[in-house]
């Protein structure tokens, strides 16, 4: 119960339109609506933890799915350091969002660092 009260969810809608102006081995472009939940949660008194799930769908019924977590360690009360990951995976519902075939898909990963300041 203990850590419950400092449980942090928030859900969140957006856009997201992506053009490729370069290579025509990926997607051309999208137009996406977004839509997705985040958690965050305290592991001890200076470990918290966290992540998002977000899907988006297109007008051509394209849809995208991303998967997020991430660690932070709270050096004290003002830095805290940590890592995390995200999974982007992406599947063209037309032609106009692929490099001109059907069916197609692509997807990617970040691994990060990260060092944030709280003021």
């Amino acid at each position: 119960m203990g850590w419950s009260r400092e449980l942090q969810i928030s859900l969140f809608g957006g856009n997201e339109f992506y053009q490729n102006a370069g290579s025509s081995n990926f997607s051309r472009q999208y137009d996406l609506w977004k839509f997705g939940t985040s958690l965050e949660f305290p592991l001890s008194n200076r470990w918290t933890t966290g992540g998002e799930v977000v899907y988006g769908i297109g007008g051509d019924k394209s849809t995208k799915e991303e998967i997020s977590g991430h660690f932070n360690y709270f050096i004290n009360r003002n830095w805290s350091s940590g890592a995390g990951y995200r999974l982007h995976l992406f599947n063209a519902g037309s032609t106009a969002s692929s490099p001109g075939y059907l069916p197609y898909r692509e997807g990617y990963t970040e691994l990060y660092t990260s060092l944030f300041y709280y003021y």
